[in-house]
């Protein structure tokens, strides 16, 4: 199945989602690139549709480069918000 799942990167200066298509979950889906500009505010930089196979294979490299895996988007934003704000 496509992976539903959010990444931050390292730098706490971008958010990768991964959102599966509910026309077609078991093989296609999106993945969401943001942006974080600031505290209160991100921007979708852009959103590709993509198969299975490449996302999972983008998901798990991007991991190994040392993107922080989080449950969704929403947790992603607090997760920042907690770090920057210690």
């Amino acid at each position: 199945m496509y992976p539903n799942s959010c990444l931050i990167s390292s730098d706490l200066d971008k958010i990768i989602v991964f959102e599966r298509d509910y026309n077609n979950p078991n093989n296609e889906g999106f993945i969401e690139f943001w942006d974080i500009v600031d505290l209160n505010k991100k921007q979708l930089t852009f959103k590709k549709r993509t198969t299975k196979i490449k996302a999972i294979s983008l998901l798990n490299s991007l991991i190994k480069e040392g993107w922080k895996r989080v449950e969704n988007q929403n947790a992603a934003w607090n997760c920042l918000l907690k770090i920057l704000l210690i």
